[in-house]
C-alpha cells in the first residue's frame, strides 16, 4: 500500500490523464489494480486483466523492465481501447512497473459506430503488435523479440529449479544456395526451414526466433540438455531428407545445431547463447550436418 501512495501521490497532478494504475511484477506476473480509492489484487498472472489466456507475447511491462525505460501501446478490453503507458519503479522491495491506463475509446461509443468493430479493433491491435515482434520473412518471432523474452525465461528457470535449453541452427553453405539458385529461392528455403523448426516443437511451451540471416534460436523451457540434443537431433534428420521443392527447382539442404541448457548452473543471456553459438561452431568444423552438446 505504501508504494501504492505513492505513485498515486507522484500522479495527482496528472489524474485526468489516467483511469486505472496498475503495479505490476513482471518477472513473477503478479499485478495490482487501483481505480480511484479501489484497489484490487489480479488472481493469478498479471494478463488474466485483459482477460487473455497466456502472456501478451509482446508485453509492455516486460519491455519497461528490461529496458528501463517508459514504453507506450495500445490495448483492447472488454469493447474499449486503452491506452498504456508502462514505466519502471524502484522500491525498497524490488524492481516492479507502474502501468497507467486511459480509455480512449469515449466508453465504448468509436466501436459502436461500426459493425463488428470490436472484432475488427481487437483484430487491428493484434496484427500490430504481431508485426513488432515477428520477422517479416519467415514469422517467426525476431531479434527483437529474442533479447526481451529469452531473459525472462532464464529467469523463470533459475526461480523455479527447472532446466531450460536452446538451440542455435544454421543452415549449411547458404551462401552457395543463394549464389546458385538466387536469393527468391533462398527466401523461401528459410520460410520452409523456419516452419520445420515452429512445428516440430511444443506450442505451449517452447518458441523459435530467427537470429540473423540463416541462424535461428530455439527456447526449449522445461528441458535438460539431454533431451533438447534429441530435438536438435530429430530436426536435422527432419532437414536432411526434406526435398525444398519451388517450381522446377528441387534442392536439398542441411543444417547444423549447437545446444546449450541451464541444468545445475546459473547463466545469463549472452553467456547461454554464447555456449550454443560455441558448439554450432563445432558442428561446422566437424563436417556441418551434425548436433553437438
Amino acid at each position: 500500500m505504501d508504494l501504492i501512495n505513492e505513485i498515486k501521490d507522484r500522479l495527482s497532478i496528472f489524474e485526468k490523464f489516467y483511469d486505472v494504475i496498475r503495479i505490476v511484477d513482471p518477472q513473477n506476473k503478479k499485478s495490482i489494480s487501483v481505480r480511484g480509492e479501489e484497489v484490487e489484487l489480479v488472481e493469478g498472472t498479471c494478463y488474466n486483466y485483459w482477460n487473455k489466456d497466456s502472456f501478451c507475447e509482446n508485453c509492455i511491462s516486460m519491455k519497461a523492465y528490461l529496458q528501463q525505460d517508459t514504453i507506450v501501446k495500445i490495448e483492447h478490453k472488454q469493447g474499449k481501447i486503452f491506452l498504456v503507458m508502462a514505466a519502471p519503479i524502484h522500491s525498497a522491495k524490488g524492481q516492479y512497473v507502474a502501468e497507467i491506463l486511459k480509455d480512449i475509446s469515449e466508453s465504448g461509443k468509436v466501436l459502436d459506430e461500426v459493425e463488428n468493430s470490436n472484432e475488427y479493433v481487437e483484430y487491428v491491435l493484434r496484427d500490430v503488435n504481431e508485426k513488432i515482434i515477428r520477422d517479416g520473412l519467415t514469422k517467426v518471432y525476431n531479434r527483437r523479440y529474442i533479447n526481451e523474452r529469452l531473459p525472462l525465461d532464464i529467469d523463470n528457470s533459475i526461480a523455479n529449479s527447472s532446466p531450460l535449453s536452446i538451440v542455435i541452427t544454421d543452415i549449411d553453405r547458404f551462401k552457395k544456395i543463394n549464389d546458385e539458385y538466387g536469393h527468391l529461392v533462398g527466401d523461401k528455403i528459410l520460410m520452409d526451414f523456419a516452419k520445420i523448426l515452429k512445428n516440430s516443437i511444443r506450442k505451449e511451451t517452447d518458441w523459435v526466433g530467427r537470429f540473423g540471416g540463416e541462424e535461428f534460436l530455439i527456447v526449449l523451457n522445461n528441458t535438460i540438455e539431454e533431451n533438447a540434443y534429441k530435438v536438435a537431433e530429430k530436426l536435422r534428420k527432419h532437414v536432411e531428407k526434406f526435398i525444398f521443392e519451388y517450381d522446377e527447382v528441387k534442392i536439398k539442404v542441411t543444417a547444423s545445431f549447437g545446444v546449450c541448457g541451464l541444468q545445475d548452473r546459473s547463466l545469463n543471456i549472452e553467456e547461454l547463447i554464447e555456449g550454443a553459438d560455441k558448439n554450432l561452431y563445432k558442428a561446422k568444423k566437424m563436417g556441418r550436418n551434425k548436433t553437438i552438446l
